[in-house]
């Protein structure tokens, strides 16, 4: 990711056990800069992700707090500096995955967040650095991560989540102001316990194939 804005490579990763993310330069030598840690105002960071959350046109980092059901925005100026976390609660415990798109196609951001505890994954819509509107949504699921994909023609972003209680993946196929209409479950094998999963067009169809990785198999 380019955290500045140079066109060059940085880090940013999480430091789990301090509750910190640490944000490293690239010098384009070949070297990096010293570590820069930022606390992250919450318990146990589990995932990082980088977006525009503002459209400053600068990246900003976003973490879940799997402690409690929480996420932490840092605003970026561009420059590899990073304004201190802004905390948003999510109504989901045990955040551990997160994805970033724009599902209701209004040109900002919105995050997906699921709970390996409680089978619930909140979408939270973004306001120009803020998360105004929070849609919750349950299932009977193991959930252990999620992405986003267009699986049909309808031009929609559809949700896939990694299901390890039921060994493969959960497809939510549409939706009418952001809900969904449909629900598949793609089996991997028993007793699988999928855990993550890539999305791509792997064959050259022109259609998006799901490879799971699977923890009990």
């Amino acid at each position: 990711m380019t955290e500045n804005c140079d066109p060059n490579l940085d880090i940013a990763a999480i430091n789990y056990g301090s509750n910190e993310i640490g944000v490293i330069l690239n010098n384009v030598n070949g070297t990096f800069t010293n570590r820069v840690n930022y606390a992250t105002g919450s318990t146990s960071p589990y995932s990082i992700g980088v977006g525009d959350y503002n459209q400053d046109n600068r990246l900003d980092l976003i973490i879940t707090n799997s402690g409690n059901n929480s996420m932490a925005l840092f605003l970026g100026d561009g420059n590899g500096i990073f304004d201190k976390s802004t905390i948003f609660l999510t109504g989901v415990r045990s955040s551990i995955s997160f994805a970033i798109c724009d599902i209701n196609k209004d040109h900002r951001l919105d995050t997906i967040v699921i709970s390996n505890e409680t089978g619930a994954f909140d979408i939270l819509l973004d306001s120009f650095g803020g998360f105004a509107n929070q849609r919750k949504f349950s299932t009977d699921s193991s959930l252990q991560s999620v992405a986003v994909g267009r699986f049909n023609y309808d031009t929609r972003l559809h949700i896939v989540i990694g299901d390890s209680e039921n060994n493969g993946v959960d497809v939510l196929l549409g939706y009418i102001n952001i809900g969904f209409v449909n629900q598949l479950t793609l089996t991997a094998a028993n007793d699988s316990q999928s855990r993550s999963f890539v999305i791509g067009d792997f064959n050259s169809d022109s259609r998006m194939d799901v490879v799971v990785a699977n923890s009990g198999s």
